[in-house]
């Protein structure tokens, strides 16, 4: 009994995740429409998904933040810096390194400056205008049922499995408790 209460645990559980995502249209007579919980809810599970993303994980103003840190500045003014000497020196060969030398602090604290005056536009601009959650929601909504499938199952692969091996578990132990059940009233 308790290997059959093992059994049917598993397997009702495996039935139970393969029904989140399958059939992937519905099928049945009208009566009873069978169709995955997934596919059914697609359009509320990548809303949910597309607020939490904008009010959890990615809130207004950090990605502006991380792309306008201090570090991202300095990567921009080296990048400015980089292009102001290649440009010196293709078009002052003879006196690149001279004419170089002389303005690059020059060049250096304006291209700081203008960054930082981007990085600030940029802030501004970024928060008022990125609109994570529709972006979010345009992506998951493009793609296909097996592809948000596939999403899933790499996201919460091991969860699912889990469920389906605590099905097992807790048929054994109903299974369990049925036999000494069955034993002590028969006895």
């Amino acid at each position: 009994m308790p290997l059959v209460g093992a059994a049917i645990g598993y397997w009702t559980n495996v039935l139970a995740v393969i029904l989140l995502f399958r059939p992937l249209e519905p099928v049945g007579p009208a009566w009873l429409r069978l169709q995955g919980v997934i596919p059914r809810r697609r359009r509320e599970l990548t809303a949910a998904i597309a607020v939490a993303v904008r009010e959890r994980l990615m809130p207004p103003g950090v990605l502006a933040e991380r792309l306008c840190s201090p570090d991202m500045q300095g990567a921009a003014v080296m990048t400015l810096l980089t292009v102001f000497d290649e440009g010196v020196t293709a078009r002052f060969p003879l006196f690149a390194l001279p004419l170089a030398r002389t303005l690059r602090s020059g060049v250096g604290c304006l291209a700081a400056m203008i960054v930082r005056r981007l990085a600030e536009a940029v802030e501004e601009r970024a928060v008022e205008s990125l609109d994570l959650e529709a972006l979010v929601r345009t992506e998951l909504d493009e793609l296909s049922l097996d592809e948000l499938e596939a999403v899933i199952r790499g996201v919460a692969g091991k969860e699912l499995r889990a469920i389906e091996l605590l099905g097992a578990l807790a048929g054994l132990l109903i299974g369990t408790a049925q036999a000494l059940a069955t034993l002590l009233l028969r006895a």
